[in-house]
């Protein structure tokens, strides 16, 4: 498996930009090229997070989006897994940065080659490949009621806190507010003494707790969404798919999705603003040539 840091910039003077409808209209091909092998190999997923939202709302994708979400059950992403050798046959190729053998944060990424956003660490210039992510839904253990009890509770935060530790360490500043600048740059120092491989450990230590089957019942969690984002859902909301047609196409959702966008956003039906969107996406470059790397 190929981990991020694989992908290093050699020539940042040979960086290209290129126009966000030309990486949606790549992305569109990465996407049904992955959904034919999932269709090919009876796996089931549903579009989740923002790709859910553009679906269902806009019927096309969100106009500033580089990426597109899925999200998929425990049956699902064994039977993934089992199949990744199979993506070549597709034109796929995959790659992640989990350390153990649980599920965690998007640990598998589908991509085709072709097209890179640039992230810099360490003073080195990295360039990760615009992709499909994918995010593992996993069962959390609870009462007949549905309750979960407190050791779960210091579970769920703990990964909720070291997934924050990560996201720090790997924030990007360009913030014109000072004070905020210099706080973040402390507090990414003082990580620098915690290992990155120890979080990932950790996280999925943590997760591989959440889930005891001589529970009675569960719900569902998604350890790989923002905090934001971090709710626990019913345990039947990914029991049933349908499918949604897009101004381009077709692709499975939950049949549940007006719950789930209501928990992760609220009130998603109302539209939103798209310019500062798609000012944020003027701070990204894009390569497109995989010689670069």
């Amino acid at each position: 498996m190929l981990k991020r840091d694989n992908f290093i910039c050699k020539n940042e003077s040979d960086l290209l930009n290129v126009n966000i409808g030309e990486i949606q209209s790549y992305l569109l091909e990465l996407f049904f090229s992955f959904q034919k092998f999932c269709a090919d190999n009876k796996i089931k997923f549903s579009l989740t997070f923002g790709s859910l939202l553009g679906a269902i709302r806009e019927r096309e994708i969100i106009k500033w989006d580089d990426d597109i979400d899925i999200m998929i059950d425990a049956d699902n992403y064994d039977a993934l897994k089992c199949n990744l050798h199979k993506l070549k046959d597709y034109g796929l190729n995959y790659y992640h940065y989990s350390i153990t053998k649980h599920t965690y944060m998007n640990e598998i990424r589908i991509f085709k080659g072709g097209y890179y956003r640039t992230l810099r660490e360490n003073s080195k210039k990295y360039l990760t490949p615009i992709s499909i992510d994918i995010f593992t839904v996993n069962k959390v253990s609870t009462d007949a009621n549905g309750i979960i009890n407190k050791k779960t509770k210091c579970i769920i935060k703990r990964i909720l806190r070291n997934k924050k530790f990560l996201t720090l360490k790997e924030l990007r500043y360009n913030s014109k507010n000072h004070i905020r600048y210099i706080v973040r740059v402390l507090v990414k120092l003082l990580l620098l003494v915690i290992p990155e491989k120890e979080l990932h450990k950790k996280i999925d230590k943590d997760i591989s707790k959440l889930y005891n089957p001589k529970m009675p019942s569960y719900r569902l969690f998604i350890p790989s969404a923002g905090t934001s984002f971090a709710n626990l859902y019913d345990s039947d909301f990914m029991n049933e798919y349908k499918e949604t047609v897009f101004s381009y196409g077709r692709a499975l959702c939950v049949s549940k999705y007006d719950y789930f966008l209501t928990m992760v956003y609220g009130d998603w039906k109302t539209p939103i603003d798209y310019s500062s969107g798609l000012k944020e996406k003027e701070h990204y470059i894009y390569i497109a040539n995989d010689n670069y790397i």
